[in-house]
């Protein structure tokens, strides 16, 4: 039964349909591919990000859909590679390239971010977001490498924190169970971190450049912009501080 477009922008805010997800595994490994972004990924049933993938956003915190020009899943095994790409348009025509390349395997996961504005491209935020899920990661105790080198301890807000709980994230650490080590880095921009239960969303929010910095800020044309975020899994190496 396909839902009505009131439905749909109730329920998302908008009219377009979400793509159909597919299932894919990689050894112990298992995630949701939504065309673009993954969705609840895992590892041995725990779920390790609720979800990455690419957001753009306009002069006004509105959300640009990717005009499609190519998407593919290629299995390399042992490892999966993941290609999207599209082109961001208005009433002026294309005006951003787009080129996410995602590369997993059962525990590295390789992202890709590559955008080229076509022209002047106005932007509240453009690039990679990663969101952590609550379960085995609220109360836990959290490793921060800012961009400056320095390393912060901290642990994740049981209660709902109302300002950002961690920035300039460089490198961020953390053991969702005491078996299980799991590290992120981030490269290209400056990422900070917000509670999306603020939002009444179950999650921890990575995104690119802080909200305390000017916006809309502006993309030139020809200007490119490249990120990336790696995530690699160990097991058995869990800090014994992870409780």
């Amino acid at each position: 039964m396909t839902a009505t477009d009131p439905t749909l922008i109730r329920r998302y805010g908008t009219a377009t349909p979400e793509v159909a997800p597919q299932p894919l595994t990689v050894g112990r490994t298992t995630l949701s591919w939504h065309g673009g972004a993954i969705r609840r990924l895992t590892f041995d049933g725990i779920e390790i990000l609720r979800g990455i993938s690419m957001v753009i956003r306009d002069a006004h915190w509105g959300t640009h859909r990717p005009i499609i020009r190519a998407s593919e899943i290629v299995r390399t095994s042992p490892t999966l590679e993941l290609r999207h790409e599209g082109d961001i348009a208005d009433t002026h025509g294309d005006a951003l390239h787009a080129a996410l390349h995602i590369s997993l395997s059962e525990t590295y996961l390789d992202a890709r971010l590559r955008l080229i504005a076509a022209r002047p491209f106005e932007t509240c935020r453009s690039g990679l977001v990663v969101l952590l899920p609550l379960a085995h990661v609220v109360g836990q105790r959290a490793v921060v490498t800012h961009d400056d080198g320095r390393e912060e301890t901290g642990r994740f807000a049981e209660r709902i924190s109302p300002s950002q709980p961690f920035f300039s994230i460089r490198r961020l650490r953390l053991a969702p169970t005491p078996k299980l080590a799991m590290t992120l880095d981030f490269h290209g921009d400056v990422f900070e971190m917000e509670d999306q239960r603020n939002w009444s969303d179950a999650s921890f929010k990575i995104y690119n450049r802080p909200l305390a910095w000017p916006a809309p800020y502006r993309l030139d044309a020809g200007e490119c912009v490249e990120q990336r975020i790696t995530l690699t899994l160990e097991t058995n190496k869990a800090e014994a501080s992870h409780a």
